[in-house]
């Protein structure tokens, strides 16, 4: 499991630098692309870690709620997911 968590994470940093770099480049709907499935697939590591699985969503806001994220995050986790 350890192994399966620390993939996730990884993805998610790249991803998260993935963005980064389109959005120094003006490429905005590209970063703001990988800027979400960063959010996404941090929070799917989470999960895992917390010991729980998931279903296959691409829905942040859902997976904030079922990670207990504070309100804040939630809201905005609601303001990226279309």
């Amino acid at each position: 499991m350890k192994e399966e968590i620390e993939k996730w994470w990884k993805i998610a940093l790249d991803d998260l630098e993935t963005s980064k770099y389109n959005l120094e480049g003006n490429r905005l709907a590209a970063a703001a692309f990988y800027a979400q499935q960063s959010v996404e697939k941090a929070l799917k590591t989470l999960m895992l870690h917390n010991g729980k699985s998931f279903e296959k969503t691409h829905d942040i806001t859902k997976l904030s709620i079922l990670v207990s994220a504070p309100e804040k995050i939630r809201k905005l986790c609601a303001d990226i997911h279309p």
